[in-house]
């Protein structure tokens, strides 16, 4: 056997050794605590097997939407537009009908729908308050829908200077969805165009409420750092090693290329992400007078977000349970390390006398012996100070069913910043911050999907009835 043979055969062994050693002390440490702090095990097993039944098909969907969006969207379709080279057609926001330039009200639509039907001037919205308030004009805000913080900042400045150039003295908005989050961004973008606006109405708005928060699980928060690279490497074992492709040598250069970008890639959104959440906490509120919400109960794409974001919260309070473990880390480091001691000796008995042609095994066993010797000699002699090493193993599944909640959490937000910020706390709320008119609209019936309350026959009839009140109210004074 040459050198080569020899050095794939030791880094064989010895990545082996150190992930059967991992296993072993993970098991060990749980079947310690298990009968020492036998309630606060159980809660560890019930609450991560419940994240990660939940979580495993977030992944399987992620996965496949992910082969959709790079074989389809960026595949095929950009391939079938560079073909047909098509003309590409501009949308222009279209301006006010109407006899009268005193007053124009302007409706903003949500993500995914620039052609909103809510928004067209033959839609029950548009007809009730042109029946209502023949004397207001109607403008169509149009922007490009996508789902992504980048979209939504610059639809604002686009908002602003489409209300800026609007010919009415007095101005109202009614916006649907994320055009809320538009309408409050453009309060603090273009705080110079607040006088024009006399009101607004947002319709289903889920708010995006961020701030930096402090997570209390000690150094098990930099695993979240590398969960990227651990995920991948689940992954190639899933999909690889049931059709005999798992190739260790390669998952091993996998990890670290990937772990390092994910190192890089985390520093670079953390510093520019947690500014700039530092620089807009103060701007939750809506800078406009005259602001109404109507929320619809039960609203599924409110619920959606509010959901992704807890399961993805509930792996710190994970970590964090995991952190405040430690206070009897000096027997669980002594006790695990005894028992992965017996269960290497004894299956490497067994493997000697009744198995001798897997005894290729056993040196695997004596390389995980050696490092969780190594382990238990350095934690007795230098005690942790914060995370033993069976804690930081028992925290890893924990840290791959965050990964990929945190890419779902990113993708429903549209930010994928998100996945690589842990310190910042994101979630979904029916208001903006301050004191606001709000009224809540349970749905009319099972076909209707309850976020489009721009449909709502009884939301419909409020909003120009809204409109009409404050009219009525400013033009007598």
């Amino acid at each position: 056997m040459g050198s080569y043979g020899v050095i794939k055969y030791i880094v064989l062994f010895g990545l082996s050794g150190i992930m059967l050693a991992m296993l072993v002390l993970f098991v060990s440490s749980i079947a310690y605590y298990f009968f020492t702090h036998n309630k606060g095990v159980l809660q560890y097993i019930i609450k991560t097997i419940s994240i990660g039944l939940v979580t495993i098909p977030v992944a399987i969907i992620l996965i496949v939407a992910l082969i959709y969006y790079a074989v389809w969207q960026k595949g095929i379709l950009t391939a079938w537009r560079f073909i047909s080279s098509p003309t590409k057609g501009i949308t222009v926001n279209e301006s006010a009908n109407t006899e009268s330039e005193d007053v124009i009200v302007h409706l903003v639509h949500g993500t995914f729908e620039p052609n909103a039907s809510w928004t067209q001037p033959e839609s029950e919205m548009c007809k009730s308050i042109r029946s209502r308030n023949p004397n207001v004009g109607i403008s169509r805000f149009i922007w490009d829908g996508k789902n992504s913080a980048s979209s939504r900042k610059q639809a604002a400045y686009q908002l602003g200077k489409h209300i800026e150039n609007s010919p009415a003295k007095y101005n109202y908005i009614i916006a649907h969805s994320h055009g809320a989050a538009i309408v409050r961004e453009m309060s603090y973008l273009r705080d110079d165009i607040a006088k024009k606006i006399q009101g607004v109405c947002l319709l289903s708005p889920p708010f995006i409420f961020r701030c930096r928060i402090k997570r209390t699980s000690g150094t098990l928060i930099n695993l979240i750092d590398i969960s990227g690279s651990l995920a991948i490497q689940l992954l190639l074992a899933v999909f690889l090693v049931p059709f005999d492709k798992y190739n260790i040598n390669y998952a091993a250069a996998i990890f670290f290329v990937s772990l390092f970008a994910e190192r890089m890639i985390s520093k670079k959104y953390k510093r520019e992400f947690l500014q700039e959440v530092e620089n807009s906490e103060c701007r939750e509120a809506i800078d406009f007078r005259k602001v109404e919400i109507y929320h619809a109960i039960g609203d599924e794409a409110d619920s959606g977000l509010r959901f992704v974001s807890s399961l993805h919260e509930g792996c710190f309070a994970i970590l964090s349970q995991l952190k405040k473990a430690q206070v009897s880390h000096k027997k669980l480091t002594h006790w695990s390390a005894v028992l992965s001691y017996l269960f290497y000796i004894s299956m490497s008995m067994l493997i000697w006398f009744f198995y001798p042609e897997e005894k290729s095994w056993i040196l695997v066993f004596l390389v995980s012996l050696l490092l969780t010797f190594i382990s238990h000699t350095w934690q007795s002699l230098k005690p942790s100070k914060d995370i033993p090493h069976v804690l930081l193993i028992a925290a890893i599944p924990v840290a791959i069913f965050s990964f990929w909640l945190a890419v779902a959490k990113a993708i429903a937000y549209g930010d994928l910043r998100l996945i690589f910020c842990p310190d910042v706390f994101i979630f979904s709320s029916e208001t903006p911050v301050g004191d606001h008119k709000i009224l809540k609209f349970a749905p009319q019936n099972d076909g209707m999907l309850i976020h489009s309350t721009h449909s709502h026959s009884e939301a419909i009839k409020n909003v120009s009835e809204w409109l009409y009140c404050f009219e009525y109210e400013r033009k007598n004074g």
